[in-house]
């Protein structure tokens, strides 16, 4: 599990990766082949930057806490188990349809 600020670091790095990305690569094909201008362009990438980032942020703090809990209900799974164990309960082999 990260910590809030590792979760900060790693989305910093991906944010700044796709703006390096969309500056060299998708800018100048939207101005090339669709004649936009540059201050649309940088508006643009502004505001998906913006956008991104608190995207990214919130995705990867609720995959940590998706971690969280699934560990308390292995936790409490095992637990239960434990307690069935203890009672000395034995299978037997026999359900509804498979012995006759």
């Amino acid at each position: 599990m990260q910590s809030k600020k590792q979760s900060l670091i790693e989305t910093s790095l991906q944010v700044l990766t796709d703006l390096a990305l969309n500056i060299t690569v998708a800018a100048p094909l939207a101005y090339f082949f669709h004649n936009v201008k540059t201050d649309v362009i940088s508006e643009l990438i502004i505001i998906m930057t913006i956008i991104n980032f608190v995207k990214s942020y919130f995705v990867r703090r609720l995959g940590n806490y998706g971690d969280e809990l699934k560990k308390r209900i292995c936790q409490k799974f095992k637990k239960t188990m434990r307690s069935i164990k203890s009672k000395n309960y034995r299978y037997t082999g026999y359900h509804e349809g498979t012995l006759e």
